[in-house]
């Protein structure tokens, strides 16, 4: 009977070492949030994606500990000779098992995919990064390239290059004969110009 105590008293430590991750699992619940500058969310991502890791492998370690010692014991309780004595000892470590680990058992898992789904959080944030910095690195190229070639500038980049007068917008009076003389002034100011769309 002491024989089994010892093990029961493993189980009752890798219950405790399971557990010592569950603050940890907690944090997870706030929301990551993600430095503005690039090279600064690179690395906060690889942090909390390294942090995530050692979470995991931890819990998984604990577990797989926690397992071993099931299993030793249950293993030494049917190496008894003694039908009666087996029951007995089955019933007892069974009774140990629902009051430590069942419960615990499913915790694992719930904290195993809350892990998982913020692993996925972080490697969705890194793809919409490196697509965001390919399209930009894109643009840029293209419109290097075309500036080379035909010598030409994008709208975008006119705006930035030229400065524009400020413009007086002619206003309508309300009056329906003055409506063509407005709108030919408004066209030919601002409807027409293509820098200003």
């Amino acid at each position: 009977m002491a024989e089994i105590q010892v093990f029961k008293t493993k189980i009752t430590h890798a219950c405790v070492l399971i557990k010592s991750n569950e603050p940890q699992v907690n944090n997870l619940s706030q929301v990551f949030v993600f430095p503005n500058q690039m090279e600064e969310c690179k690395e906060y991502i690889k942090e909390r994606t390294s942090m995530l890791n050692y979470l995991e492998k931890s819990i998984n370690s604990a577990k797989q500990f926690h397992n071993t010692c099931v299993k030793e014991a249950i293993e030494n309780i049917s190496g008894r000779a003694e039908q009666k004595e087996r029951e007995k000892l089955m019933l007892d470590s069974n009774k140990h098992l629902e009051n430590e680990s069942n419960m615990l058992e499913v915790a694992v898992i719930q904290w195993l995919n809350k892990i998982e789904f913020r692993k996925d959080e972080l490697l969705q944030q890194s793809a919409l990064m490196t697509s965001s910095q390919d399209s930009h690195n894109h643009t840029v190229s293209n419109t290097s390239c075309q500036e080379r070639s035909t010598g030409a500038t994008t709208p975008q980049e006119r705006n930035i290059r030229v400065r524009r007068p400020l413009l007086e917008v002619p206003t309508f009076s309300g009056n329906y004969r003055g409506f063509s003389t407005f709108w030919s002034e408004f066209e030919s100011l601002i409807q027409s110009d293509d820098d200003l769309q």
